[in-house]
């Protein structure tokens, strides 16, 4: 499939600590390279995520600008031109590769007792790869796009009339963990726009980890929006 002819219509927006990966992934990958790409170099500064996305924002989102910005991160790769798919998409509507907008219980016997586990329903099928021979298919493939709470921070994609109009920002308090989770949160809590997972034919490398910060961050969302749980792809906390 060959690149969209349309090289204004988007710019890639992403943080960089590892550029073999990036490298590999985005620099040399013909179905996004041709597009405007915004590389932070991350390997000496350790800046917080969001403030990078929001300087961004600031610096190149104007009233008048007309693309989609598509904050990815360095290990997340497109196997199709990406403007395919967001080029019949409305712009009213903040969108991702994966999300999840409810949970499943599942029910599991440990230590001698029946327990209830709840499980996120992954929306937005990606290719997880684990290794060069290994990789596994996340999320329930999508015939068009789906209403999700939150998206996974590896790809979150939004228009510019729609941060312009709205003056949507990341919350700088979250450096490195759940800033696409609130993102969605507040969009939504302030401003009634809603999220969706729509399908691209994509893939991501790695998985997260839960850390101190990681923590932190869920209680301070928690606490911000005032709600119990956070739904989201790390299952890890409810």
């Amino acid at each position: 499939m060959k690149p969209v002819e349309n090289n204004d219509k988007i710019n890639i927006i992403t943080v960089v600590n590892k550029f073999d990966i990036y490298n590999k992934v985005i620099r040399d990958n013909n179905n996004v390279n041709h597009y405007p790409i915004t590389v932070f170099d991350n390997r000496t500064e350790h800046s917080s995520i969001s403030k990078i996305y929001n300087n961004f924002i600031s610096e190149k989102v104007y009233a008048d600008s007309d693309f989609w910005c598509v904050f990815i991160h360095q290990d997340f790769g497109f196997n199709h031109d990406p403007y395919i798919v967001l080029a019949d998409l409305d712009k009213n509507f903040i969108y991702g590769a994966t999300g999840v907008n409810k949970y499943t219980q599942k029910l599991s016997f440990v230590s001698n007792r029946f327990r209830i586990k709840k499980l996120p329903v992954v929306i937005g099928q990606i290719k997880q790869i684990h290794d060069e021979n290994n990789f596994s298919l996340d999320g329930l493939k999508l015939d068009k796009p789906e209403i999700v709470q939150t998206l996974d921070c590896c790809c979150l994609i939004v228009h510019s009339s729609l941060l312009n109009k709205y003056k949507l920002k990341f919350d700088e308090n979250l450096t490195f963990h759940m800033y696409a989770e609130e993102f969605s949160i507040n969009a939504k809590k302030t401003y009634n726009i809603d999220t969706k997972a729509v399908q691209f034919d994509c893939y991501h490398i790695g998985r997260g980890h839960i850390d101190e910060e990681f923590k932190k961050s869920v209680a301070y969302v928690k606490n911000k929006h005032k709600i119990r749980q956070i739904v989201s792809t790390t299952i890890s906390y409810h």
